[in-house]
């Protein structure tokens, strides 16, 4: 019998913990883009999982010590289409009888821009392989418009937002033996 709540025991203490850990956040803050780790679209198609696996002119974005299995000059550019609309509940007051008035905030964004672009060169230097790499990124997208209900009955009030985070970044990697190398980056934003 101390078993079986010895194996409930853990097994609502595993379920308790596994309930705090959300995959994705369902809400208003996807549309901020706070997620841009790196880019390319193989990566993306990985699920961003793409850490030990970087080997191309993306890698100096994800692990810089990737670049060593470049085997030529490689150039990658990847454009971000964004085009949706979510409507974002804000409550206004509270009337004499309790109620709480609330209106939405509709948030949309429609723009093409540039995303990423990524570089990688490998040279021979003191009979060693070393590479290089870089490029551009768009760390955060917050080009947003916002239509909102105004103060007064049949009043619209709106603003945009055109804010972001951009960074430059270059790479230097180096072979030390077959498969294992160490690399290092600097970004600038």
């Amino acid at each position: 019998m101390k078993r079986v709540y010895l194996v409930l025991l853990v097994t609502l203490f595993l379920v308790s913990m596994s309930l705090s850990a959300y995959a994705q956040f369902i809400g208003y803050p996807q549309y901020y883009d706070f997620s841009n780790n790196g880019g390319g679209a193989r990566a993306a198609g990985m699920g961003n999982a793409y850490m030990g696996i970087s080997d191309d002119e993306m890698a100096y974005s994800w692990n810089p010590a990737g670049m060593i299995f470049v085997d030529k000059a490689k150039l990658g550019v990847q454009f971000q289409s964004k085009a949706d609309r979510f409507d974002m509940p804000y409550n206004l007051a509270i009337d004499s009888l309790g109620d709480i008035i609330s209106r939405d905030t509709r948030i949309s964004r429609n723009h093409f821009n540039l995303n990423f672009t990524g570089f990688a060169i490998p040279f021979n230097f003191i009979n060693r392989d070393w590479y290089v790499g870089g490029g551009y990124r768009n760390l955060y997208d917050m080009k947003l418009k916002y239509d909102a209900p105004g103060k007064y009955p049949g009043t619209m009030n709106s603003w945009t937002s055109n804010g972001g985070m951009d960074a430059i970044s270059f790479a230097l990697a180096g072979k030390i033996i077959e498969g294992f190398g160490i690399g290092v980056i600097f970004a600038i934003l």
